[in-house]
């Protein structure tokens, strides 16, 4: 679907028969509502013979080395009108279609030629964004080493750089503090848990061995009383037990809320 083809009625004719196929692959596809074909079909044809013969110069002159295709077609197809909303759907898909991998493998080879060891994410970011922008201007000779905003932005490298350090830094003291606070509430989570179960095992504890007492004062049986001793003695030692973890816990909450 080019626009740009308008010289003949040969080339219409041509450019609706692809468009045509490319609606019949994309509902093969499950990607467009096959009931939607033919609405979108004579939308391409409006759209030829309306905006695309009225527009016909901006067409002919768009450069893809400076403009987005996308929003070329967005605001002559979608942003101006609502009569093609179908059409609209289908270019959506074909923008967003893999067209190869020659511009990604391109890019990998640029990022080979600015890379350097232990470089940084950021920095090839930066040196792509320079080497795109030289190629967009022609060449380093076309590049304005006169435009002042350019000498105020390379005078001030040196502090942003500085700044950039003292960013990470304080990156790195935050996921510390981050991972630090992180792993003392786990650790007061869990004394937590141990609390209650300790907590739970006394009062068991406690209640079983008062049973046994009531039990051996009606039975008159010593082995009961044994029986209740023993589980209070067991009882004393998860009061005891109990008592560390709760002072443990208090230390451990004032650190965190200190934190």
């Amino acid at each position: 679907m080019d626009p740009r083809r308008l010289a003949n009625a040969a080339d219409r004719e041509t450019n609706k028969t692809r468009f045509r196929g490319v609606i019949t692959k994309l509902t093969e596809a499950g990607r467009f509502p096959e009931a939607d074909a033919d609405e979108a079909m004579m939308q391409y044809i409006a759209f030829m013979d309306n905006v695309a013969v009225k527009c016909r110069a901006e067409f002919e002159s768009f450069d893809t080395n400076i403009g987005r295709i996308d929003s070329l077609f967005y605001s002559h197809m979608a942003a101006a009108s609502s009569s093609y909303t179908k059409l609209w759907v289908v270019v959506q898909q074909l923008l967003l279609l893999s067209h190869g991998q020659a511009s990604v493998e391109r890019g990998f080879s640029i990022n080979r030629q600015v890379e350097a060891d232990n470089i940084v994410g950021e920095t090839v970011t930066a040196r792509r964004i320079v080497c795109d922008s030289v190629r967009v201007l022609g060449g380093v000779t076309n590049v304005d080493v006169t435009n002042k905003k350019l000498l105020i932005s390379c005078s001030a490298a040196r502090q942003r750089y500085l700044n950039n350090l003292e960013d990470e830094k304080r990156k790195k003291e935050t996921e510390a503090s981050g991972r630090k606070r992180k792993a003392l509430e786990d650790e007061v989570a869990n004394m937590k848990r141990q609390k209650v179960a300790l907590e739970q095992d006394v009062h068991s504890l406690t209640t079983d061995a008062d049973e046994f007492a009531i039990k051996a004062e009606k039975e008159h049986k010593v082995t009961l009383i044994t029986k209740s001793n023993a589980m209070r003695r067991a009882a004393k030692e998860k009061s005891d037990e109990l008592k560390v973890v709760a002072e443990q816990l208090d230390s451990k909450l004032l650190e965190l809320k200190n934190l």
